[in-house]
């Protein structure tokens, strides 16, 4: 069975401190080492293994694995179907379904609750068969700005679709660049009070 690996990295960057950048990059080796195990194994094989890091950044943009953060996963209906929380390396996965619209809520004390949207809705039948890989890391930041946590509570961090033209399931760049420029302006704006 052929699969299609859609090796895009949403790496939504802010900050904070927890481990060493030599236990993250070896988090983010275990994590594809286990995204292609998934894979291999064509008898289980889900629609989309979504997959990833929960991390944060140091006080000197030194990459830290950020274990135990809550990941809830919301359909298109409104139905909780998975809460799990990210392992010690800060590993989590995930089975999304084809045919579905979901957010995904990233949750952990202290930090901004963060919800990412994907739509798996439009993916044509032939790409169905083959099953898909969706590496995707989240990096949670403090809540220090009830404005900025409105805000995300409002609009995910990240969206992605299935590009029919690139037949492949892809992030909306140009959505997260206005929503981080939105969070710059809120930021800026308490700065000059």
């Amino acid at each position: 069975m052929n699969l299609k690996l859609s090796l895009v990295l949403l790496v939504l960057v802010l900050s904070a401190p927890v481990a060493s950048l030599a236990q993250y990059e070896e988090a983010e080796k275990y994590a594809a080492k286990r995204g292609e195990e998934i894979l291999k194994d064509t008898a289980n094989v889900p629609d989309i293994h979504f997959y990833g890091i929960t991390g944060k950044l140091s006080e000197t943009d030194e990459k830290k694995v950020l274990p135990e953060v809550k990941i809830t996963i919301v359909d298109l209906y409104g139905e909780a179907h998975q809460q799990n929380s990210s392992a010690d390396f800060g590993f989590y996965q995930l089975e999304l379904k084809f045919d579905n619209k979901y957010k995904i809520y990233f949750e952990y004390p202290g930090m901004y609750t963060k919800f990412l949207e994907v739509d798996t809705r439009d993916v044509i039948d032939i790409e169905q068969e083959r099953g898909y890989s969706f590496p995707t890391n989240m990096t949670m930041i403090p809540a220090e700005n009830l404005d900025v946590k409105a805000l995300y509570l409002k609009k995910p961090v990240g969206r992605a679709y299935y590009d029919r033209r690139l037949q492949m399931l892809n992030w909306d760049l140009n959505y997260t660049d206005k929503l981080n420029a939105e969070v710059e302006k809120i930021k800026s704006k308490k700065k000059k009070r």
